[in-house]
């Protein structure tokens, strides 16, 4: 997945959830809302119905508002399956004009046009998680650690233990697989290491003890313990690694030189923030296409 000109930089050891939804179980009750768990297990949680729930709910004058965090571009156009830059047979490829990229960032764009996403602007640029134990907004895109922590501390964002929840971001119903948006566990040999065989053994150990259960108990019982997790809680957290092992998706402009990445960086942002993706890649796409073509002759050269 990750190999560049036929050879391989990167030792990937893990693919691991990135960000998940978090919601209040109280607030989708009292709106007689499915519980959007309860739309996973039956292969109803979908972008579509995400944004439905999301119509229904925000009402600014009557302070419900719908999705927030710093992070939800990635987790939601990744959905689709298709990052802005990917490797295909060793090489780099711009995907600006694929089209399921297109729609997903056009998804983004309806989001934002629809007053689906909470206005930063409003609370000094900072995301409102109290709001969710609060019953004054339906979502929350962020990673796990946000309640790998004292339940003393989670309990006063998202609400009390028993009522707060999460499920994997939805599944972009067009797609043809649950892409899930991974983070990659993974370390470099550096050029020179004296013994790369003890590093080859290490890693097989590192791989290993992901799935061993003996480590897992432990950190389950850490989370209960701790963190004041719930079985069903545990059971969730299991279920998001499942399918983000099972087709994960990273996007990789990131290893670009710095001026493409922050070119790239900017517009996959811009939807969220109002900005028409038909206008914003015609605004970048030949920017993006040449630093993709200056990647890759380099890349002929190694």
């Amino acid at each position: 997945m990750f190999a560049v000109g036929g050879k391989h930089y990167l030792m990937a050891c893990q693919a691991t959830e990135g960000y998940v939804v978090y919601y209040n179980r109280k607030t989708i009750e009292a709106l007689g809302f499915d519980d959007p768990k309860e739309l996973y297990e039956k292969g109803e949680w979908t972008l579509e119905k995400f944004k439905e729930m999301l119509l229904d709910y925000v009402d600014p004058d009557s302070e419900q508002y719908g999705l927030d965090g710093w992070f939800n571009a990635t987790p939601l156009y990744l959905a689709s399956g298709v990052p802005s830059v990917s490797l295909s047979d060793g090489k780099l490829v711009n995907n600006m004009m694929d089209p399921a990229f297109e729609r997903a960032m056009q998804y983004q764009y309806d989001l934002n046009k629809n007053g689906l996403i909470l206005d930063k602007s409003l609370f000094n640029w900072q995301p409102q998680i109290q709001y969710i134990g609060e019953g004054k907004e339906l979502f929350y895109i962020g990673g796990l650690y946000e309640i790998e922590q004292s339940p003393d501390i989670w309990t006063k964002n998202f609400g009390s233990a028993e009522d707060v929840f999460f499920v994997p971001v939805p599944k972009d119903e067009k797609a043809d697989k649950y892409y899930y948006n991974a983070e990659i566990d993974c370390y470099n040999l550096c050029k020179g290491a004296g013994n790369p065989e003890g590093v080859a053994r290490l890693m097989e150990c590192v791989i290993a003890s992901y799935y061993d259960e003996n480590a897992q108990q432990i950190s389950n019982e850490k989370h209960k313990s701790d963190y004041g997790w719930s079985d069903e809680m545990l059971e969730m957290k299991a279920e998001v690694k499942r399918i983000t092992t099972e087709n994960p998706v990273r996007d990789i402009y990131g290893g670009l030189p710095t001026e493409t990445a922050n070119v790239i960086s900017d517009a996959i942002n811009q939807p969220l923030q109002g900005n028409d993706w038909y206008s914003v890649r015609d605004s970048v796409y030949d920017t993006v296409e040449v630093g993709v073509n200056d990647a890759n002759d380099q890349i002929a050269k190694l």
